[in-house]
């Protein structure tokens, strides 16, 4: 859903979920399916040098911003991921759907904060990057809001994908459980959403108190 080949508007793809939930591992993903170039503040960081900057994550967040106006002002697509904690980004989609992109959102969400931090745990211990047990929780309810009363607003399409292990699936995968996708009327776009599984739709809605 999230390229269609006979769009010719430039694609803003925008992966967004709480620390740990697989946003740079469905970012590679879309890489390799799409040929979008992948911008993401991770990556940057890892290519730092630590002696050169006493801030890493910092220092990776400004490159990151600084490429993504150059990407936007170019009118090229590209692929970014998030936790949508906070609204930064919001200025940038705003822009984006000025200049004629069509944006799409993939919000992938875990069943628990504490599977999180698992996650987040078995990642440090194969070398990856921590994160602050007081951020991860912090983030994982901001994130839910975020998507939904802000970003949402501004998608041409979003799908919601679970990625926690359930009675019919022991081992995590992404599930697609819901999208979203404008069509054109005669007044304006209307969205047309599909379920394809409503009780895990209606708690995730239920976590934050959120409605359709």
């Amino acid at each position: 859903m999230y390229i269609d080949e006979n769009d010719d508007r430039p694609q803003l793809v925008l992966i967004g979920g709480s620390n740990g939930s697989g946003k740079t591992t469905l970012a590679a993903v879309v890489e390799e399916d799409t040929g979008i170039e992948y911008l993401g503040a991770d990556r940057i960081a890892a290519s730092l040098d630590p002696a050169e900057h006493h801030n890493i994550d910092a220092a990776a967040g400004r490159i990151f911003i600084e490429r993504l106006r150059g990407i936007l002002a170019a009118e090229t697509s590209v692929i970014i991921e998030s936790t949508l904690a906070g609204t930064t980004l919001r200025k940038y989609l705003v822009e984006a759907k000025e200049r004629g992109y069509k944006i799409t959102i993939l919000y992938i969400f875990l069943e628990t904060v504490e599977l999180s931090l698992f996650r987040i745990e078995v990642r440090v211990r194969s070398g990856g990057h921590n994160v602050p047990e007081n951020l991860v929780r912090e983030r994982y309810l901001k994130s839910r809001i975020n998507f939904w009363k802000t970003y949402r607003q501004l998608a041409d399409n979003w799908e919601l994908i679970y990625n926690s292990p359930n009675e019919d699936s022991p081992i995590p995968y992404m599930q697609y459980i819901a999208t979203m996708e404008l069509t054109e009327s005669e007044v304006e776009p209307v969205e047309i959403v599909s379920i394809k599984d409503r009780n895990l739709f209606e708690g995730f809605l239920d976590s934050f108190g959120g409605n359709l």
